[in-house]
């Protein structure tokens, strides 16, 4: 034990102290892996293989990363601020409370990549393609005011994700996972929500005028689970107050006891009642 703390003290001390344009060949993968907390500002890892490695706390902000493989890699807390992953292999990468202001993964592999936890500004999300099959989640992350329109982000997971005041016109998230997602003032106008999941979403003031959320999951039961039996009380919806649902397509929506098993067809009452709808200007088949 007291050799391991002794090679990561010595670790940390000569990457905080490398100069910013060091050659890649002098960071070892060894003493990267075992290096916590470490500061790597302005390092140059381009091209090196890092697959399957651990980060915590370290400090990667400006670094170049081009090129450079992190598939099945794990960082948590790891700054990324305005540094270069494009071309970077990050193939079924987690990456947690991390900070990804201004880095860029341009022609990066992203299959797979889960995003958690985590505040994802204007340049980082436009390098990152959001395009389908870009990433598998984006779970908890701070999404806020941000431009997606016209995106496809279909079968991705946001699963308790701030949209709030994003434009998310013309966005596609058929079979997307949007279950606790504020998108509170949020522009969803032409949306296409098709068949995903939106319980305990909440889409108070949310434009959603020509959306399209047939066969969508709006509603379920409360579910409590004790000692692994589960019993159902009273139905809860996707909060849908004020939305302006002009043209909304609100044919099939889904009330479902198991995500998206055990379902049956919500009726008009059940929107109007538990999910605040006002269905006037929307298609509804009841």
């Amino acid at each position: 034990m007291r050799s391991l703390t002794l090679t990561v003290l010595l670790g940390a001390i000569a990457l905080a102290t490398a100069p910013a344009a060091a050659n890649p060949s002098d960071f070892p993968r060894d003493m990267i892996a075992h290096c916590v907390g470490c500061d790597l500002e302005g390092v140059n890892l381009s091209g090196q293989d890092f697959h399957g490695i651990q980060l915590v706390g370290a400090n990667l902000s400006h670094a170049d990363l081009r090129k450079a493989n992190f598939s099945g890699a794990s960082f948590v807390g790891v700054n990324f601020k305005d540094a270069n992953l494009d071309g970077a292999d990050l193939t079924n990468a987690k990456i947690t409370g991390s900070d990804l202001d201004g880095a860029t993964f341009s022609g990066a592999t992203l299959t797979g990549v889960r995003l958690v936890g985590i505040r994802v500004d204007q340049k980082t999300f436009d390098s990152l393609g959001g395009v389908h099959g870009a990433f598998q989640s984006c779970t908890g992350c701070d999404l806020r005011g941000l431009n997606l329109r016209g995106r496809d982000l279909s079968d991705v997971h946001f699963v308790g994700a701030d949209l709030e005041r994003s434009d998310l016109s013309h966005v596609g998230f058929a079979r997307a996972h949007l279950a606790g997602v504020n998108l509170r003032d949020a522009v969803a106008a032409d949306a296409d929500f098709r068949s995903a999941v939106l319980l305990g979403a909440d889409f108070r003031n949310a434009d959603l005028s020509g959306a399209n959320l047939a066969d969508a999951v709006l509603c379920s039961p409360d579910i409590d689970q004790r000692d692994g039996v589960k019993s159902y009380g009273d139905t809860e919806c996707a909060d849908l107050a004020h939305a302006n649902l002009k043209n909304a397509d609100l044919r099939g929506v889904r009330f479902c006891r198991d995500d998206q098993r055990d379902c049956r067809a919500v009726t008009a009452d059940e929107l109007r009642t538990l999910a605040h709808a006002d269905l006037s200007a929307a298609r509804f088949t009841q």
